[in-house]
């Protein structure tokens, strides 16, 4: 005899069908648009607006803004028109940058005005990342969500896991903010005060994530700081600190400054000699000038060390007896000043090797001439050439401007 089914509850509820996977709970939806959006906002307005000469490093050339957009890499570069504002914001020992607030909220932003440079690699590199975040933020959430049946619901272990997120990015906050209070302080004790341009000892920017500085603004994020730029006794106004003094602070200057990107360094009547040692530790370092009556061979070598410099304004009365042979270790260097007295032609041999400069300035160099300007022939991206106070004849300089067409001479 069969056994009779018990009856049925009405009270009690079906199983939940699954879900399928292509139907989005409506706040993934809201999630993914947020994303979104924010990828539009730091990805399409131009940000991190520098001043820039056209040609590069040429003193009377074209004063233009360089406008980049995209992120992570820039598919579009503009070339504007520059125009200083009536108060520069965070002045320092180079052109200022004009990035403070947040770049989508200045209309100007969304313009595309003045000369471009598109790259399409770049672009469908940032489309793909854009996608990717999209692609993960949101199936993230929807596997999040689909496991609780309210949205708010979170469960105990979840929010031990937000707590020590949150704690982790307040203490990285606060770790951040604390260096650059450090920095500043070392700074204020030496005399160094921020001013604006081109009168400032010191140069502050912004170093955290570039999206974060693109969403809020850098002008909101102090915290995020560093010094990058510093003047020690070179064209300062109120600094007063003697030759020694500017030595031994370049003998630790990685410990006080380590996000450095350019250091220029002056004594009137010191000797360099081992205290450039510590620039080594400067990875950051793009930009060194030196002004000084002697420096000595291990001074040069560890200036040859510098390998990732773009610019060396390098002014010595005394060289040693390898003089510029330094240069040479010196690949990526795009501008290069010299003002040395005991120069001579064949001094320009060790320049052969610097492919990528673009501008030559050597200054109160009587024993250069025509002889040495035929180890400049190869340089074919040199674009500014500038020969002040030197042995080189109107003649010579003429024969060099046939080598080099695109390149703008000037002699005197």
């Amino acid at each position: 005899m069969p056994t009779p089914e018990p009856p049925s509850d009405p009270t009690a509820s079906s199983p939940t069908p699954r879900r399928l996977w292509r139907r989005l709970h409506l706040s993934t939806w809201l999630v993914l648009l947020v994303v979104a959006l924010g990828l539009v906002l730091i990805s399409i307005p131009a940000y991190e607006i520098r001043g820039a000469r056209l040609p590069e490093g040429d003193p009377d050339g074209d004063l233009v803004i360089r406008c980049r957009h995209g992120w992570p890499w820039d598919f579009m570069v503009q070339y504007r028109d520059y125009a200083w504002p009536k108060a520069p914001p965070e002045p320092g020992p180079f052109l200022p940058s004009y990035w403070t607030d947040a770049p989508w909220a200045t209309a100007s932003n969304w313009a595309v005005t003045g000369k471009t440079r598109f790259e399409l690699l770049h672009l469908v590199g940032d489309l793909a990342v854009a996608l990717a975040i999209l692609c993960v933020a949101g199936a993230g959430f929807e596997w999040w969500r689909r496991r609780r049946r309210r949205v708010w619901q979170f469960s105990l272990r979840e929010m031990l896991v937000a707590t020590l997120l949150l704690a982790g990015v307040l203490g990285w906050w606060k770790c951040r903010d604390n260096q650059f209070r450090r920095e500043m302080v070392l700074a204020k004790q030496l005399g160094l005060e921020l001013k604006e341009y081109p009168l400032s000892d010191i140069g502050v920017e912004y170093r955290g994530p570039t999206w974060l500085g693109r969403l809020v603004g850098k002008r909101h994020l102090e915290s995020f700081n560093n010094v990058i730029g510093v003047n020690l006794g070179f064209g300062s106004t109120d600094i007063n600190i003697r030759d020694d003094e500017i030595l031994d602070i370049v003998a630790d200057v990685d410990q006080m400054w380590p996000h450095l990107y350019g250091l220029t360094v002056s004594v009137c009547f010191g000797n360099v000699d081992r205290q450039l040692a510590s620039l080594v530790e400067l990875r950051e370092l793009r930009l060194f000038g030196v002004n000084c009556n002697r420096i000595s061979e291990e001074g040069l070598r560890d200036v040859g060390r510098l390998s990732e410099l773009e610019k060396l304004d390098f002014r010595c009365k005394e060289l040693p007896e390898s003089r510029l042979a330094f240069v040479s270790q010196l690949p990526h260097l795009k501008v290069l000043i010299l003002d040395c007295p005991q120069l001579r032609s064949d001094d320009l041999a060790s320049m052969a090797k610097l492919t990528e400069l673009r501008s030559l300035t050597i200054t109160d160099a009587p024993h250069v001439d025509g002889e040495g300007l035929v180890h400049l022939q190869g340089l074919t991206q040199l674009q500014v050439l500038n020969l002040d106070r030197t042995g080189v004849t109107s003649e010579e300089a003429e024969d060099l401007e046939w080598e080099l067409p695109d390149c703008w001479i000037s002699w005197h």
